[in-house]
């Protein structure tokens, strides 16, 4: 374990740069404020900024907590076997560049655990849509076909934040899958421009995303907001395939369950089809063996907004199971 006390450190496009150190399973590497005390990591570039730097992404088993960051790009990188618990996170200027928050890639998306991070205010009016607030991927650049250990999200707070997307799981060309169940629990996302949450793929024909997602037990209020700039509003809930084949979308279940959701979509907005709390749609299907499930969720409607796309229009897709909502 290694302690901070009482540390601020300002850098350009990497604060903290962690290079040729790893830990292991049974010793990783902590790096914890300590107990009454501040520590504060900012990088100052515009755009392209990392505030902790995973070198080559080749670094493991690194622990982070209770560490304020601000950074354009990504505050804290991936890293494979990340934990990254009760940090202070936000962008610097305006948050841009093709990431989030937390954002994973082939290389680094190894069961990256993050519990009760405080998300908020990252992105602007100008934000673009390759910027998001989290963005978790295993697109394979290299063309090899190698899944990740699923991730876990849970008990964080997210508020306030103009990059589109508070969880964002996209993947497009070379699909990469997950192994193990996704776990999103017990998360708050207020005021979320685009949409709350979302599977979403543009896979290339023959690859698929394959994840088996539990989304439970969260509280979501005002998501599919509109950027201050006037950028469209968003379905607060999103599943999609850009794809006309089957062979292209996901593959495995989302399971929706005990989730609250308070308000939907922009009031401001005149984009009067984006004016709905679920959208989850396909051209074709939304994959060859894929199941939707919608269990016990609350949606309260504050904008007399539709409750999903028109099906005629929209090629709406039915949840495989749907009960007590």
């Amino acid at each position: 374990i290694i302690y901070a006390y009482d540390i601020t450190q300002v850098g350009s496009a990497g604060v903290l740069i962690i290079r040729g150190v790893s830990g292991s399973l049974d010793n990783p590497i902590a790096l914890i404020t300590y107990p009454g005390s501040k520590t504060t990591l900012t990088a100052t570039n515009v755009g392209y900024a990392w505030g902790i730097a995973n070198h080559n992404k080749v670094e493991e088993h690194w622990v982070f907590s209770k560490l304020t960051v601000r950074a354009d790009g990504q505050p804290i990188s991936a890293f494979n076997y990340l934990r990254a618990i009760g940090n202070d996170l936000s962008d610097q200027n305006c948050a841009e560049s093709q990431a989030g928050v937390f954002s994973t890639s082939e290389w680094n998306c190894n069961k990256n655990i993050m519990f009760g991070n405080y998300i908020h205010d990252f992105g602007c009016g100008s934000t673009s849509n390759l910027q998001h607030t989290t963005y978790f991927s295993n697109r394979h650049f290299s063309g090899q076909d190698n899944n990740c250990e699923a991730f876990d999200f849970g008990w964080n707070y997210l508020t306030n934040n103009e990059a589109r997307a508070g969880i964002h799981i996209y993947d497009e060309g070379w699909c990469g899958s997950w192994d193990g169940i996704v776990k999103i629990h017990d998360n708050v996302i207020e005021n979320q421009v685009g949409a709350g949450i979302d599977f979403n793929v543009g896979c290339s024909v023959g690859w698929e995303m394959e994840i088996y997602a539990h989304v439970y037990n969260n509280i979501f209020v005002n998501a599919g907001l509109a950027q201050s700039d006037g950028d469209q509003n968003c379905p607060a809930v999103v599943l999609q395939t850009w794809q006309a084949s089957s062979d292209a979308g996901l593959e495995g279940f989302v399971k929706f369950y005990n989730n609250i959701f308070y308000g939907f979509g922009e009031p401001s907005s005149t984009e009067t089809g984006d004016r709905v709390f679920l959208m989850a749609r396909n051209l074709h299907s939304l994959g060859n063996n894929f199941d939707f499930y919608w269990l016990n969720n609350i949606v309260v409607d504050t904008n007399d907004f539709e409750y999903f796309y028109n099906p005629g229009v929209q090629y709406w897709v039915d949840p495989i199971i749907s009960s007590n909502n």
